[in-house]
């Protein structure tokens, strides 16, 4: 009994909710990858410090984060994923503080559509040069969205089939619960 109602909450609520939110994810994804530098917001200024902060996630777990301070008292984030660690000791190695730096970050109605938030780093130049280019934005955003993309092709045919088979199992209860109709009344 108990595992047939756990079965039906599977069905009826957590794939369906998985399948909407890896299509959000999805869409978000295929959204990041279409932006190019001229939609982005160009941010030019000095740069005040730049720091690596200590997160403490769930779990006890800890990351580090690398902000790049403006003098503007602007703060962005170089994203922290493995993918960015060259471009973050590059960033660290290369500039200092009073150097003036460019930018390009998404804006605050991006950000709804693509995810994250609006003070994360897609491109940054130093001195004429391209110390984090946006292709590598790009490559994270494509790896999300082929994830997600591939797990929706495998979650819809389960829910579709799994549905099937409750509805058959349904189906089958209806017919045995049927009395035969007294014709005499």
């Amino acid at each position: 009994m108990h595992l047939e109602w756990l079965n039906e909450q599977i069905d009826r609520y957590l794939i369906p909710a998985s399948i909407v939110a890896l299509a959000f994810i999805t869409l978000c994804s295929f959204y990041n990858l279409s932006l190019q530098l001229n939609n982005l917001i160009k941010v030019e200024g000095k740069v005040q410090s730049i720091k690596i902060e200590e997160e403490i996630r769930s779990k006890g777990s800890t990351t580090h984060n690398l902000f790049v301070y403006l003098k503007t008292g602007d703060r962005f984030k170089v994203m922290d994923d493995e993918l960015f660690d060259q471009y973050r000791q590059t960033i660290v190695s290369k500039v200092n503080s009073g150097d003036q730096v460019t930018i390009y970050r998404r804006t605050s109605l991006q950000t709804i559509f693509g995810l994250g938030t609006s003070n994360l780093i897609y491109q940054m130049e130093h001195n004429g040069k391209v110390l984090m280019p946006l292709s590598v934005m790009k490559t994270n955003f494509r790896g999300i969205s082929i994830f997600s993309f591939l797990a929706l092709l495998i979650l819809i045919p389960i829910q579709m089939g799994r549905r099937k088979k409750r509805a058959k199992a349904e189906k089958k209860k209806f017919k045995r619960r049927k009395k035969p109709i007294d014709k005499n009344i």
